[in-house]
């Protein structure tokens, strides 16, 4: 089955909104690292659920992700990708060692892995609660080493049986100096589109008024 692509006008109006959050966020994320940080923001996509691994770092075989749930009315998840070598070098930065200090996720670099995911996500949270009038809460990150298996806890349903298709929204962040990498990514079920894009033209009509 052909999965339809968003007509330009809505592509246009949902990718403005990424954007604008992913600028909030990608300033946050530089000023914690205190690093130059580059991103660039894709076309949202629709594609089946169960197709979304491919998508987060599609060339590196160990991939590691962090996802969130965002709790509302509106369902969605935010998921953060990486290769494990690029989140090791992350987490080398944040404890202040030298880098290549960790070969390997740890019981000593986890939980500053995680305080990363929560607060960028937290920044995009608060960037989609302004922008689309709600109030999102954040589920506590879960670490995953397994995408495939990983998209069976988002909640949207059985994704192996049922054919479930998302709104997918995706930057790619570049830390420039360290060489680092991530994807960050937002997930919602292709039924709120609607109800999506219904919000942003609300509050852009408020905001003209």
């Amino acid at each position: 089955m052909s999965i339809p692509n968003l007509p330009k006008f809505e592509s246009n109006i949902l990718k403005n909104m990424w954007v604008s959050c992913s600028n909030q966020a990608t300033k946050a994320l530089s000023e914690m690292l205190n690093k130059k940080v580059n991103t660039i923001s894709n076309s949202p996509k629709i594609l089946l659920i169960n197709k979304v691994p491919k998508s987060l770092n599609p060339k590196d075989v160990s991939t590691t992700i962090l996802y969130t749930q965002l709790i509302d009315t509106i369902k969605g998840i935010i998921v953060i990708s990486s290769s494990l070598k690029n989140i090791l070098k992350i987490a080398d930065i944040f404890l202040r060692k030298e880098p290549g200090y960790f070969k390997d996720l740890s019981d000593e670099n986890i939980p500053v892995i995680k305080e990363l995911a929560n607060i960028l996500a937290g920044h995009y949270v608060t960037a989609l609660n302004n922008l689309l009038g709600i109030k999102y809460e954040l589920s506590e990150p879960v670490l995953s080493v397994n995408p495939y298996r990983a998209i069976e806890d988002f909640d949207f349903g059985p994704v192996y049986v049922e054919e479930i298709h998302v709104l997918m929204l995706k930057t790619s962040f570049n830390i420039v100096q360290e060489r680092i990498k991530e994807d960050v990514v937002l997930l919602f079920k292709k039924e709120f589109i609607r109800e999506l894009l219904e919000m942003i033209s609300s509050k852009i009509s408020l905001v003209k008024g």
